[in-house]
């Protein structure tokens, strides 16, 4: 998969998935602000959608073809265990950072995958596939943030997926804002401070 890695300081690695119509590098400026002495790998979806890149298909906004998404994030998942290998870090010490269609393929993984990393940060997610079961994420330390006004996730699905997550990872914390489906200085503090208390 197209990616971009950058070595570290530290033995964490911040696997970078971006929002539709985003790139590798989107979320960068997030990592430099929550670990600046951290891995990065930016992964580049490979599915186009009117001219803008995502990690899966869909009919229309909402309508999700979940044949993509199962194919993408068995494909992902392989990715990011090759990359491991190839750039020589530790798969047990990787945070996944998804904004929005991120978001949704990071989930989808931990949906298939007992992964065995250290944390998944999931901004602004939709929960699509709510009569699947998580596979075991027992040593995952999982962050949601989502907004009372996203247009694209309620209230209620968003505290749906943090109690269905809430049953197979090691935590689950849930950070609420107003702030609509973004990202912005308050929800970055509020990242930066999960992750030094972790």
């Amino acid at each position: 998969m197209h990616h971009i890695f950058e070595k570290g300081k530290n033995d964490h690695t911040f696997v970078l998935l971006h929002g539709t119509g985003g790139n590798e590098t989107d979320l960068m400026p997030l990592v430099k602000y929550i670990d600046p002495n951290a891995n990065i790998l930016g992964v580049r979806g490979d599915v186009i959608e009117n001219g803008m890149v995502r990690f899966f298909e869909r009919y229309g906004v909402g309508k999700y073809n979940l044949e993509s998404l199962e194919r993408e994030a068995n494909k992902l998942y392989e990715f990011i265990v090759f990359a491991s290998k190839k750039y020589g870090f530790d798969f047990n010490k990787v945070y996944l950072l998804g904004f929005s269609n991120g978001a949704n393929i990071a989930i989808a993984m931990l949906h298939r995958f007992s992964m065995h990393i250290k944390g998944a940060y999931l901004l602004s997610p939709v929960f699509i596939e709510r009569d699947r079961m998580f596979a075991d994420q027992s040593s995952v330390d999982i962050i949601i943030t989502a907004s009372s006004n996203d247009p694209f996730a309620t209230d209620e699905e968003v505290i749906e997926l943090a109690e269905a997550l809430d049953k197979s990872a090691k935590s689950v914390d849930l950070y609420k804002h107003n702030f609509g489906h973004t990202v912005n200085q308050v929800i970055l503090d509020d990242l930066k401070d999960a992750y030094f208390k972790g």
